[in-house]
């Protein structure tokens, strides 16, 4: 197990090694120490960061599955608020959102603090936000709310149109796409074996997908 462990982390260290220079020697080009270039080049390098960006992302998100399905994963325990984690996310939506004619209404919150993983919390809020964008039709609203509730944390996201209790059901199985498109990689059960591993739970009921965290 040990060995197989090992070669797993030298195999992701080359994975990620590649895309870490490429993000690198972009970022330098476009800001011209490589010598001006004109406006349209600048933007080509800019998307072109962008994607690369997403991709180091997508590779990290897929190296911490790898490690929850060996049992190596390390969940970090530090002060998150959870309203404020929830407008990080729903603006890494906003485009995919906009795409699909969807508005996401993110309702106003106080301070809701709680000890978690920020790096895991903010993928699985992703995740749960682009979800809801996708099972909803064009020109429906996602309803988004961080709220406290019987001495947990909890970020919901009200569907903007009707999902069968069958399909929501299996929101969260490895049955469901959901949430995979345009983000990290990750889908609706992912993001539920990452919360469970920080001691979390998920929902899927009342048109609504959630994502529960035990408040301090």
């Amino acid at each position: 197990m040990a060995d197989t462990i090992q070669r797993e982390h030298v195999y992701w260290h080359e994975l990620r090694a590649p895309i870490g220079t490429l993000i690198t020697l972009l970022d330098v080009a476009s800001q011209g120490f490589a010598g001006e270039a004109p406006p349209e080049l600048v933007d080509l390098l800019q998307r072109a960061k962008r994607q690369a960006d997403r991709l180091a992302e997508m590779v990290a998100a897929a190296h911490d599955m790898e490690r929850l399905r060996w049992g190596a994963l390390v969940v970090r325990k530090e002060p998150v608020d959870l309203a404020a984690a929830v407008h990080v996310a729903a603006a890494a939506v906003e485009t995919a959102a906009k795409t699909r004619g969807v508005t996401v209404d993110v309702r106003p919150a106080p301070p809701l603090p709680l000890t978690g993983d920020p790096l895991l919390l903010g993928r699985c809020l992703e995740c749960l936000l682009r979800a809801a964008i996708e099972a909803s039709t064009r020109g429906g609203t996602v309803t988004v709310e961080a709220l406290s509730r019987e001495g947990l944390a909890v970020a919901s996201a009200q569907v903007g149109a009707p999902v069968s209790q069958e399909a929501l059901g299996a929101a969260f199985t490895e049955k469901s796409a959901l949430g995979i498109r345009g983000g990290t990689g990750l889908g609706l059960h992912e993001a539920k074996l990452l919360v469970e591993a920080m001691g979390g739970s998920v929902a899927s009921e009342a048109q609504r997908l959630e994502l529960r965290l035990k408040a301090p």
